[in-house]
């Protein structure tokens, strides 16, 4: 059993280095052969200088395992000096500058010179361990570029609010048994807001006074016209946008008779449904846009009106129609989180 220990080299070896000499080549002269049948045929061992101290192992059993142990191609640089030297219990080997010491009490000569031999055929032809190749480059798959949203919705913001102003014009039949109409005027203030496409709206206004003839009796009459509802809206081309409305009419009103001598006026609550449409251009400077629109307002109770001494002179009318004008105001192009 050997154990390997390192060691510096001795500082002196016994006896001058001695050269391998080449041995004779075989076959025909040198001259005949080939270039590369002339290097082939060269022995492992030339060049080499072997320097054995000791006598465990000799240096003629270090060269006979030196043969088998070099490969047939390998070439030493000329005058590569070797060492083999006995110290007793263990023994050195030294080549190509680096140095090792093996433990062998039992002092078995044979094997320390196949050590030595295998020793040095390492030190002067180290293996070679080619690096494993790369690995396989992963292809690479290009996703194509999502499509682009429809125009109706490529400018839609999810969140979006917007105060409006506008001017409104309303108009009715006076109502029962008046065969006339009326026509107010006024404005009104609304306000909005929504996740995409729908929201919820409110809006308060004031019209004009309307006088109404009922039994030859003037009534006038004045409106304070509120919604509450939901809104839906549609992008159209080129900015432009489409809102409806749906929601409940609050409108307070007064009605007081004219020329009476005793007239007190009275106010009412009309509740009932509303239903409007509007048309929204793109915003210019400022994210003002300006707008169009049309509502319907059915109020399905009718109130009486009544003044005395002559009583009952007529109904309020149930529908009111109507046009407005106006600009918006907010965030109609501003996305929220």
């Amino acid at each position: 059993m050997f154990v390997a220990t390192l060691a510096a080299s001795p500082a002196a070896a016994q006896g001058p280095p001695t050269t391998v000499p080449a041995p004779p080549p075989a076959g025909p002269p040198a001259a005949a052969q080939p270039p590369d049948a002339a290097h082939d045929a060269a022995p492992p061992l030339s060049g080499l200088v072997l320097d054995v101290s000791g006598q465990c192992p000799t240096r003629d059993a270090v060269l006979a395992a030196l043969v088998p142990a070099l490969a047939k191609d390998a070439r030493a640089p000329e005058r590569v000096p070797l060492l083999v030297v006995d110290l007793g219990d263990r023994f050195q080997v030294a080549a190509g500058g680096q140095t090792r010491q093996y433990d062998d009490a039992a002092r078995d000569c044979g094997e320390r010179a196949r050590v030595a031999a295998v020793y040095i055929a390492l030190a002067l032809n180290p293996p070679v361990f080619q690096a494993p190749p790369p690995p396989p480059r992963v292809p690479t798959i290009e996703r194509p570029a999502p499509a682009a949203p429809p125009t109706g919705e490529a400018s839609a913001a999810p969140r979006w609010a917007e105060v409006a102003i506008a001017a409104r014009v309303d108009g009715t039949s006076a109502g029962a048994p008046s065969s006339s109409s009326a026509v107010a005027a006024g404005a009104e203030l609304r306000g909005a807001f929504g996740w995409r496409r729908l929201g919820v709206m409110a809006s308060a206004g004031i019209l004009s006074s309307t006088t109404n003839t009922f039994a030859s009796v003037p009534v006038s009459e004045r409106r304070f016209p509120c919604s509450v509802g939901l809104m839906a809206r549609q992008r159209l081309g080129a900015g432009a946008e489409l809102d409806g409305e749906l929601g409940v009419a609050l409108v307070p009103f007064t009605l007081a008779g004219q020329g009476l001598q005793t007239s007190d006026p009275s106010t009412r609550l009309d509740i009932g449904a509303r239903l409007a449409v509007a048309l929204a251009f793109p915003a210019v400077a400022g994210g003002v846009a300006p707008f169009v629109g049309l509502h319907a307002e059915l109020f399905p109770r009718r109130y009486v009106v009544n003044v005395g001494p002559s009583g009952d002179i007529g109904e309020t009318s149930p529908l009111w129609l109507g046009v407005s004008a106006g600009l918006a105001f907010g965030s109609r192009s501003t996305s929220g989180p």
